[in-house]
């Protein structure tokens, strides 16, 4: 997580009262295209915190990191500086709800109207494109590549069953509590202040 030190954010503690991780309605059963939703609630967040809890999750998803992670990323006594990592995309990241005490808010008719339409035209437009990126990929993974590299009929096979086997590799995982970790947010702002 950045540490903001320009907003003179001293403390560092935030309290999440929960934190949820739901399929999408209408996703299909075991398929890499399903969409998941999470659901966080809580008084404040840090800069970049969503980012750093999913990125951290992600890894705890593909296998790369065990869940106890978590909770050793969360004793600052032992770990006081968060490892180094690329956050979560911020594409998905959606603030859709604020509560305040005493304030209730209003909606015209006609101002929900004009919402709805815009929503609904931005919507289309996304479940085009959708649909066009899935065509492709549904033919990129029907294409016949040489399972051998010679060519020869009878090594051709659909990409996607040589895919579920392909040693197409990521980059080597370094596992969270071995990588460096990031300046502690005092000598930050010690340096900011000068």
């Amino acid at each position: 997580m950045q540490v903001d030190v320009s907003g003179g954010v001293t403390n560092y503690v935030r309290r999440i009262l929960s934190f949820d991780i739901d399929k999408l309605p209408g996703q299909p059963a075991d398929s890499k295209f399903a969409m998941w939703e999470m659901t966080i609630v809580g008084y404040a967040f840090l800069w970049h915190q969503v980012r750093c809890m999913t990125a951290v999750l992600f890894m705890v998803g593909r296998g790369e990191e065990q869940p106890s992670v978590v909770a050793e990323l969360l004793n600052v006594q032992q770990r006081p500086a968060k490892p180094q990592y690329a956050l979560a995309s911020e594409l998905p990241l959606v603030l859709y709800d604020c509560a305040f005490d005493d304030l209730r808010w209003t909606h015209e008719a006609f101002n929900q109207e004009k919402i709805i339409e815009s929503f609904y035209e931005a919507w289309k437009e996304s479940a085009i494109r959708a649909a066009i990126l899935q065509g492709w990929m549904d033919g990129v993974n029907k294409a016949l590549v040489s399972k051998d590299g010679s060519g020869r009929p009878e090594s051709l096979v659909p990409w996607s069953t040589l895919a579920a086997s392909s040693s197409v590799s990521r980059s080597r995982h370094i596992p969270l509590l071995e990588r460096a970790s990031g300046e502690l947010p005092e000598a930050l702002h010690a340096r900011a202040a000068q």
